[in-house]
């Protein structure tokens, strides 16, 4: 079914969101899937929706599985192919290296690279200390970056997960991290990389790199990851996993059976998920009217797949909802965000998209906006609802 709403956009963004969180905290039950882990959680990637939990708002020391948050703020910071220089410092680290060495010269795509595969403590000193000046500072915009996605019960104080008290995440946030880092290209580029061998002091030297996630190599559909160890955190994993057009997140902290458990977990979700796309990307065969001098119209598009992702024997009617404007005025610019789509099952939202203007539309000579009375529409909806 689809709905279409005019304009509104603000008023009913804030309500769906709402909901939005309600639903995606709704654990599925599991009663077969039994892991070791202290902690655990398997959510779906593109939603969030969580698909079993064990314990997963419990707050627990994470080891090298902070790097997942490491290496985002990083990309997010930094232009990674610039060079750096790293300190001796950095590089006297105790616990996982790529073996920097004091001095050498490496970009930061490199560091990266070493952080994720071979867990390099070096190397994320190396990245904290050249984007913040220190891992202190750095730790601060790594919770900068939690506070912004949302995260209640994570705290970093080190970008290389070297345990301290004050230094936790919770299962939950975890998959929460990861299915924010999974949204950027390079992030998922590294993660799923098997082995490299990369660049120090400027293509004298090669290193190579190999990925401390066996998952790659033995579980089908795997497609990144990070591994975690210290005594006081036990064994952390993190994996992400595609089949079809399924994609799962598998989080245990302080677990001394993780690989099995994660193949365990995310066996249970491909066997028993199904996920449906509702709206393709690209374009919508819907014009809006565009208040110019030959009174033109725009195309428009959305970038992702609207999905939704259920159980087998799960509800699926779902609703398509999309808000979008009366018209808009010239100059229109192709590209630009105009409204939105929204995914409902069971009046909850499942998923939502942004769209897009698909082609210029431009403009020679002023033209008087009308007035729109916001009251008015909101009465006019009343009425029609």
């Amino acid at each position: 079914m689809r709905r279409f709403i005019f304009p509104l956009t603000c008023i009913l963004t804030f309500m769906l969101t709402t909901m939005m969180i309600a639903f995606s905290t709704q654990a599925a039950s599991a009663e077969n899937v039994n892991v070791q882990a202290t902690s655990a959680i398997l959510t779906e990637m593109r939603t969030g929706r969580v698909l079993y939990e064990k314990n997963a708002n419990k707050r627990l020391p994470m080891a090298s599985t902070t790097k997942i948050m490491t290496a985002i703020t990083a990309i997010e910071n930094c232009n990674i192919n610039a060079v750096v220089t790293a300190s001796a410092k950095a590089v006297n680290v105790e616990g996982s290296k790529m073996y920097l060495k004091e001095d050498e010269k490496i970009t930061y795509r490199d560091l990266l690279y070493g952080l994720m595969l071979n867990s390099g403590n070096d190397a994320a000193n190396v990245i904290a200390e050249s984007i913040s000046g220190s891992n202190e500072q750095f730790a601060s915009l790594m919770n900068k970056t939690a506070k912004k996605i949302g995260l209640k019960d994570t705290n970093f104080t080190n970008p290389s997960g070297l345990h301290d008290e004050n230094h936790y995440t919770t299962a939950n946030e975890l998959a929460v991290i990861m299915r924010y880092a999974m949204k950027n290209e390079e992030f998922a580029k590294i993660t799923s990389t098997v082995s490299i061998s990369v660049s120090v002091n400027l293509d004298d030297g090669k290193r190579l790199l190999s990925n401390h996630n066996k998952l790659l190599k033995t579980y089908e559909g795997c497609i990144g990851g990070k591994t975690g160890y210290t005594t006081a955190a036990g064994r952390c994993l993190v994996s992400t996993a595609k089949r079809g057009d399924t994609m799962l997140i598998a989080v245990t902290l302080n677990d001394g059976n993780d690989w099995n458990d994660h193949k365990k977990m995310l066996d249970y979700g491909f066997e028993n998920v199904k996920t449906t796309i509702i709206q393709q990307a690209g374009d919508l065969n819907i014009e809006i009217p565009v208040i110019s001098d030959n009174d033109d119209k725009t195309g428009t598009y959305i970038k992702n797949d609207i999905d939704i992702t259920t159980f087998n024997n799960g509800n699926t009617e779902t609703e398509l909802i999309y808000i979008l404007p009366d018209f808009i005025y010239a100059p229109v610019e192709k590209d630009k965000p105009i409204g939105k789509i929204i995914l409902l099952l069971k009046n909850k939202i499942i998923c939502e998209e942004i769209i897009f203007t698909k082609n210029d539309v431009e403009n020679t000579k002023v033209i008087s906006k009308r007035k729109i009375n916001i009251f008015d529409k909101i009465k006019k909806m009343i009425k029609s609802a």
